[in-house]
Parts: structure tokens; C-alpha cells; sequence
């Protein structure tokens, strides 16, 4: 038989030479042939042993784009070309990963996928590969590995693409925080400042600073003492201690003076210190002593919620990011998939706190600019529903807002701001499977939406300090999730259009979270 030796798009002889493309022909046919014995056998495996603690993965759910993806194998060995990465036949494999990504599937359990993929696909052509012959036996074994681990490693690349996406925002968050910060790793070794570093304390925000250029920086106490910043603050919090706020008079090394609330905290994980963070913000217009008092309460919440809720997140992200993009070049799925999933993880928790925080940080002061145009309530609220899709749980929501209601006048994107956190509250505190409700009615100049939703209800006592800033209830306490600024900047923003935000409650019935938006003028 003639023997056609198989190419890569860059024409260099691909990865066992000498086979031909009888045999990929034949193998691919083979696996065509098979596409529905092969999906069977993966659908029965995959429930029992990937997906058995999952009762909402339907079966439908589970098989999605997999027969896209066998039929995308065998055009690859057809073909010739098992490496070849932006082709049409692996079109299938993107939207697996998606949908996977979409349904919130550990990416481990994406990878055994693949695996038992790979096994049944084996399974199904064993008559045929008994009758090839040992030599292009083993040939066809490395261009069929080759063909499934591309497919495996375009799905690591659709997650590390979300991941790059998540990174991009996280590090725009970070820099627009207006108090100055220092994340230190162990040793001392400064990791990361923002731009307020740099604008309080003369350092360097571009990822230069040194322990040198802190200790260049004066800083005094109100009585006049000498605070060193590194043996002080960080240093302390290193070994494991909170530093409490302390008013500090700062000298830049260019000369220029400025009062802060410095404070630090060390970042743990598994109760083992792996950095700390420090905390200086600017309170140079501050004079009189119960504002003074106040703004380093204040610090004291930022710096617990810093300290506490992003220790976990903020570590992984620092020991693990710089690994992630070496090892998908090389495709080295088994090893790069538990950190490839912690961070994903790890960067939205922290992209969700950081912009409460930065939030938070800009309502107290009233930096809160509004850019208002005319919105129907009930098409900003089916579009946010759409594209909210991967993150929440938006099945369970039903929008019943009239097509006939006057127009608001609003900043669309605060008001995305507003629905997905009184949608994000209705579904985390209702039970799976129950209904969240969006409606909607006209009243005396205003539209009034209401998120009704059908969980254990909201305690009488708790109420009234509901949209308070820092203020979680007893159960969102006990889950331990989030740093309690949700409400309070929905209320903030709220505010800022001229409407005003409620909430009624029965215990054991549901909550119906209601807030009213100005008509926009005809």
C-alpha cells in the first residue's frame, strides 16, 4: 500500500512518520460509524462517575457538543492534521467548554470527560486497529492521542480565556481603589501597589517597589514619634498580627507631606500566613476629631474585609497565576487543571468584593457620576437576564415587567449594577428550584420594580438596618460570603437617581425587594 506521510500546516512531517492516509481514512471512518454506540457508552460512564453529584445535569445537558467534538477527532485523523488547533472541526470542543464554563463544571471533571472520551473511542475501534498491523497500529495510536489532546487543550485555553477576562477586571478594580495599598508575599517581598500608593507615599505603582523605597518614606505619629512603616506594619502583620489604624503624618521622599490611616493585616491560607496587605488612606482634609474617629472605624471594616474575605482568593491568585500560561502551551492537562480552576474561582470572588468596596469607597464621598438616557425597564432587564446567564442561575428568574410602562430615566449600567444584586440576594438566600419574580408598575411619576423571591424570609428586627453599609443578617453570618456592601450600594444608587428602595418580608413566605426609578420626561 502506498504510504501518504502526514503533514502539519506548517508542512513539517507530523508527529510518527511513514503512516498513511489509508489508515487515518480508515480510522476515521471507523469512528463515524461508532458515533452513537461511543456517546452511549460515555453518557452511562460520565453520570455515574463525573457528574453523580450533579442531580441539574440532565442528560441532555451532559451530552451537548460531545458528538460535535468524536466527529471533530475523526475529520482531524481524516485529514492528516491532529495538531491542527484553529480548524472548523474543532469548533465543537470551544462550545463544550463554554457550556461547561457556563454550568459552573470544575475543570477537573472537564478533563475526565476527555478521558473517558479517549477510552471509548479506543473501545470502538479496536476490531479495526487489530487488523492494521503493529507498525501502523502504534502510528495511528500517537495521531489519535494527538487529535484528543488538542481537543482537551482547546477547552483549557476557553477557560484560561475567562480566566484572562476575569484578571483584566480584576486589575482595573485594584488600581481605582482610592486607598493606597502594599501587598506584601513572604520575605517581605512587596508583590503589588496601586496608584494611591504611589500618590500617598511616593512609590513606585508599576510593580517596582521595594522594601528601600518604604523605608525612605517618613512617617510620624500625632505626638511626633517616629512610625517606621516596615517594622511597624508590615513586619507585624507578617507574623500573623492585625494592625490597628494609626493616624500617621507622611513625608514623600520628594518632600511633600500628607495625614493617612494606616493599618495592616496578614492573608492566610490553611492558618498559615502567606502575606500580608496595608492600608493608607488619605485623611488630610479631616480635622475635627469625631470624623477622625469615624473614618478609622470605617478602616477597620475595609480592613477586616480585606484581611478576611480576600486572604483565600488573593493567595491563589499570587501562587498560581504565572504557572497557568506555560502549562497550557504545553498542554499538560492533568497538572494545570486544579490551578486553572482556583483561580478562575478565586478572581471572581475577589472582582465582586473589590467593586463593592471601590463602590462604597466613591458613594461616601459622592463620586458617584450618572450618565442618564431613556431605558424601557422590560428590555434592559430580558438583556441583563441573557448575559448574566453564565454567572447566575437567571432560569429561575422570571421577568413579568409590562412592555407598556413609560420609560426611566437612568444610567443603564448602574441599573444592571441594581438588578443583579437584588437578583443575586434573591437567588443565593432562596432555595434551588424555587422562582424569583421581576415586576414591575407605573405610580405617580416613577416606575416601581420589585424582586420577590421565595425564601425563608428576613427576621423584623434585621430590617430596618437592612441597607446599612457592612450589615449582614444572621444568615448571610453564617454563610460567610461576602462583605455586606451589596444592599447598601444598591440603596446608594438608588438614591443618586432620585428614587428611593424598600423591602417587605414574611418569615417562611419569601421577600420582595422594591425600588422606584423617575419617569423620563416626554
Amino acid at each position: 500500500m502506498a504510504q501518504r506521510p502526514v503533514t502539519t500546516r506548517a508542512g513539517h512531517v507530523g508527529a510518527v512518520a511513514g503512516i498513511d492516509m489509508a489508515t487515518l481514512e480508515g480510522a476515521a471512518d471507523a469512528i463515524d460509524a461508532s458515533v452513537g454506540a461511543i456517546i452511549a457508552r460515555w453518557l452511562e460512564r460520565v453520570r455515574a462517575y463525573v457528574f453523580g453529584d450533579r442531580p441539574d445535569m440532565s442528560v441532555e445537558a451532559i451530552r451537548d457538543n460531545l458528538p460535535g467534538v468524536v466527529r471533530g477527532v475523526a475529520e482531524a485523523l481524516r485529514r492528516g492534521q491532529p495538531e491542527e488547533i484553529e480548524a472548523r472541526w474543532t469548533i465543537a470542543a470551544v462550545e463544550h467548554a463554554r457550556e461547561r464554563l457556563r454550568r459552573n463544571v470544575r475543570l477537573e471533571n472537564l478533563v475526565r470527560e476527555y478521558q473517558i472520551l479517549r477510552q471509548e473511542i479506543w473501545a470502538a475501534i479496536g476490531p479495526y486497529v487489530e487488523h492494521i498491523g503493529s507498525r501502523q497500529g502504534y502510528a495511528l495510536a500517537a495521531n489519535l492521542h494527538s487529535a484528543l489532546d488538542t481537543m482537551a487543550t482547546i477547552a483549557l485555553q476557553t477557560y484560561g480565556e475567562e480566566l484572562q477576562g476575569e484578571i483584566a477586571r480584576l486589575d482595573a478594580t485594584f488600581g481605582a481603589i482610592p486607598d493606597a495599598l502594599i501587598l506584601c508575599g513572604p520575605g517581605a517581598v512587596v508583590l503589588r501597589t496601586n496608584q494611591a500608593a504611589e500618590r500617598l507615599l511616593g512609590v513606585d505603582e508599576r510593580g517596582h517597589t521595594t522594601l528601600e523605597q518604604l523605608r525612605a518614606v517618613g512617617a510620624y505619629t500625632a505626638d511626633g514619634a517616629m512610625y517606621p512603616i516596615v517594622s511597624s506594619l508590615i513586619e507585624p502583620a507578617l507574623r500573623g498580627e492585625m494592625v490597628s489604624p494609626v493616624p500617621l503624618r507622611i513625608i514623600r521622599p520628594d518632600g511633600r507631606t500628607a495625614w493617612v490611616a494606616a493599618s495592616a493585616a496578614p492573608i492566610c491560607q490553611d492558618a498559615r500566613v502567606t502575606g500580608s496587605v496595608a492600608v493608607f488612606t488619605d485623611i488630610s482634609a479631616v480635622r475635627e476629631v469625631r470624623a477622625l474617629r469615624e473614618l478609622e472605624r470605617q478602616r477597620e471594616d475595609l480592613l477586616r474585609a480585606v484581611s478576611h474575605d480576600l486572604r483565600n482568593p488573593l493567595s491563589a491568585v499570587l501562587g498560581q497565576a504565572q504557572l497557568v500560561e506555560r502549562r497550557l502551551q504545553k498542554a499538560e492537562v492533568d497538572e494545570a487543571q486544579r490551578g486553572l480552576q482556583s483561580i478562575i474561582a478565586a478572581a471572581q470572588r475577589m472582582d465582586v468584593m473589590i467593586q463593592d468596596l471601590v463602590d462604597a469607597a466613591r458613594a461616601e464621598v459622592g463620586q458617584i457620576r450618572l450618565e442618564r438616557r431613556p431605558i424601557r425597564m422590560r428590555d434592559l432587564a430580558l438583556g441583563l437576564k441573557q448575559r448574566l446567564t453564565p454567572a447566575l442561575d437567571v432560569d429561575r428568574i422570571d421577568v413579568e415587567v409590562p412592555g407598556d410602562l413609560p420609560e426611566v430615566l437612568a444610567d443603564p449600567d448602574r441599573l444592571d449594577r441594581i438588578l443583579t444584586n437584588l437578583w443575586s440576594n434573591a437567588l443565593k438566600y432562596s432555595a434551588p428550584g424555587t422562582r424569583v419574580t421581576v415586576g414591575a408598575r407605573a405610580e405617580e411619576g416613577y416606575v416601581v420594580t420589585c424582586v420577590t423571591d421565595r425564601g425563608p424570609g428576613i427576621p423584623p428586627e434585621e430590617l430596618p438596618r437592612l441597607f446599612e453599609r457592612y450589615f449582614r443578617g444572621v444568615v448571610g453570618r453564617e454563610r460567610g460570603e461576602g462583605v455586606g456592601l451589596g444592599l447598601y450600594i444598591t440603596r446608594r444608587l438608588v438614591e443618586a437617581h432620585g428614587g428611593r428602595i424598600w423591602v417587605e418580608s414574611r418569615l417562611g413566605v419569601g421577600s420582595t425587594f422594591c425600588f422606584s426609578l423617575p419617569v423620563a420626561p416626554e
